[in-house]
């Protein structure tokens, strides 16, 4: 059914060539002994040690919200669940008193 060749461009016996992944070539990634292929993110409030997310603090805020009034995702902004949840609250607040739009425009 298949003709084996020695030059490795035949079927593994995996049921893809050796050469290539099912993709393409992969780029060649820095490993890290430890940690793996990518170094995990370290949500900057706990960095800075921040345990309150103020909702009058435009500057910080404002960082959170999309130029579409949309609350920035845990995965987006690189924050941990905690201050993910104290954000959301202090944006829905901040919104509430009209301190920053539902939308921008």
């Amino acid at each position: 059914m298949f003709n084996k060749t020695t030059t490795g461009r035949g079927p593994s016996k995996f049921g893809r060539s050796s050469s290539k992944s099912k993709f393409g070539a992969r780029p060649n990634l820095k490993r890290d002994s430890v940690n793996g292929p990518f170094r995990k993110r370290v949500c900057r409030f706990c960095k800075e040690k921040i345990n309150f997310v103020d909702y009058k603090d435009l500057k910080t805020i404002e960082r959170f919200v999309t130029d579409r009034g949309k609350i920035v995702s845990k995965r987006a902004s690189g924050l941990c669940a905690k201050h993910q949840r104290m954000v959301s609250e202090a944006v829905k607040k901040a919104r509430f008193l009209a301190i920053v739009g539902y939308t921008k425009r």
